[in-house]
């Protein structure tokens, strides 16, 4: 817009006033990231780095912040490499300084999160564990910033099959986010997913089970007892149980999850076929609805899940003439209800 322009025109023909054009570049740049004018941004805040570098040193703060901030949009337009070279400096910038902790450790978790993203785990193990340490002398122990942190190095962990290095860090994240969040808050359900994985990994069932219990009862209160993640809940649990040889524990789980499962498909067919209806798909709509009543039959959806069904097909019946069949349906629809 012109009244940029018009600012750091004015901000330039100041002499002395680096200070005054280095602010002017820097609000510019973070209006224009706020509109997507992300190569715009990044064009400014350019031309800021040799003007804090003048204006404060080579080892300024003031640099350190405006190279993280072009490494953020660099990262946005997908120049992950040119990103990686900016935080590094600024990394090495704020590990000179005493002041700017949070900051600090803030640059490290994005570098090794930007490691991550290009693969390269080996090297972002360091750098977050580096960022941990920082955090932690920044934030109190339970400060919920160092939950990012704790997540991607469990992470690591886990997926290298590293359950030991993985549980502790595991098991402080979900004590952050019950004391910030209480016992029962949505947000706890991945961490307490992972966690039960890395016990289960080691053979740690006594610890484990507890644990799965736990997450069960937290996904039924969070989504109801008939929502698909509590389906996948179950199949985890069942194979813990299976595993152990605990198939007694493991048979009731697996059926209530297919219970589940079998809902959400007739569902699913029963609105297919309503959109097929509204299509005039007569026949493409008949053949789904006589296949969602053999699996309805076969794996013995409960009456209330299969009433819409026998609804809709009733009125497809009548709709191609077949008002005696929709009757008949509609009757053994009935007589099934309780």
């Amino acid at each position: 817009p012109a009244r940029f322009r018009s600012a750091l025109a004015q901000a330039a023909a100041a002499p002395g006033e680096d200070a005054g054009v280095l602010e002017t570049l820097r609000a510019c740049a973070t209006s224009l990231r706020l509109q997507g004018r992300f190569d715009d941004a990044a064009r400014l805040l350019n031309r800021a780095v040799p003007v804090a570098t003048k204006l404060s040193g080579e080892t300024s703060l003031e640099l350190a912040s405006v190279l993280s901030e072009l490494a953020g949009i660099e990262r946005t337009l997908g120049r992950k490499a040119e990103a990686l070279a900016l935080l590094q400096k600024a990394v090495l910038i704020r590990e000179s300084r005493t002041e700017g902790r949070e900051d600090l450790a803030r640059d490290l978790t994005s570098l090794a999160r930007l490691r991550m993203t290009l693969g390269e785990t080996a090297a972002a193990k360091p750098a977050l564990l580096q960022a941990l340490s920082a955090w932690e002398r920044a934030v109190a122990p339970d400060d919920l910033r160092l939950l990012p942190v704790l997540d991607e190095l469990a992470a690591i962990h886990r997926d290298g099959a590293e359950y030991k290095e993985a549980e502790p860090l595991y098991v402080r994240a979900l004590m952050i986010r019950e004391a910030a969040l209480g016992p029962d808050a949505s947000e706890l359900l991945a961490t307490m997913d992972s966690l039960a994985y890395v016990y289960f990994g080691q053979k740690k069932y006594s610890d484990a089970e507890p644990v799965y219990a736990r997450l069960l009862s937290l996904w039924e209160a969070s989504t109801g007892p008939d929502h698909l993640m509590v389906a996948v809940t179950l199949d985890k649990m069942a194979e813990f149980y299976a595993v152990q040889g605990r198939y007694e524990d493991a048979e009731p789980l697996v059926t209530r999850s297919l219970a589940i499962r079998s809902r959400w498909l007739i569902a699913s067919m029963n609105q297919t076929g309503r959109v097929q209806l509204m299509q005039a798909r007569f026949s493409e709509a008949e053949a789904l609805y006589e296949r969602a009543l053999r699996i309805g039959d076969d794996l013995k959806v409960a009456d209330d899940a299969m009433d819409p069904v026998l609804r809709v097909y009733a009125k497809l019946l009548r709709e191609l003439k077949r008002p005696d069949e929709a009757a008949e349906l509609l009757h053994e629809g009935m007589r099934r209800s309780p």
